[in-house]
């Protein structure tokens, strides 16, 4: 897995405006189907979490339809442990999630920089975690502690 740092310097979704409304600013994180970008709500002037899916779903209806189904749900959800959904979409190739953006670090960081955690402290962080996952999407869509930093 490369670096955010060395891949951010190619990634020509920074820069780019999505929708007519979201610019992509820079890159949070990456993973197996989609990368999490710093964005900005270029029309209500805040910063917001932008998911970008990898441009191979934007052909597959059968995804976009379970995609924006799932969207829609995620968005009428309220708990203490979800990050609000606020739109999606797809621009061009790019099936997009525009979320609340938790600023913090990850639960990853905090294990890279600490080492493994006391019962204690996991208990504290799974608590809202499991909260969440009570809602029929599952846990895709939590926040990793109480105070809200994002998976």
């Amino acid at each position: 897995m490369c670096s955010v740092e060395a891949y951010q310097q190619s990634d020509p979704l920074v820069g780019a405006v999505l929708d007519g409304r979201y610019r992509v600013d820079t890159m949070i994180a990456t993973g197996g189907m989609s990368a999490v970008y710093r964005g900005l709500d270029l029309r209500l002037d805040r910063p917001v979490a932008l998911k970008i899916m990898e441009s191979r779903y934007a052909g597959d209806s059968q995804f976009l339809t379970r995609f924006q189904r799932e969207a829609r749900a995620v968005a009428r959800l309220k708990d203490p442990g979800l990050v609000a959904v606020y739109d999606q979409g797809i621009d061009g190739q790019h099936p997009f999630l525009v979320m609340e953006l938790i600023e913090g670090g990850t639960l990853r960081e905090l294990l890279r920089e600490r080492g493994p955690m006391p019962p204690h402290a996991v208990a504290a962080v799974l608590r809202p975690v499991l909260g969440a996952s009570r809602w029929p999407t599952g846990p895709a869509w939590y926040t990793a502690t109480s105070s809200r930093r994002t998976c």
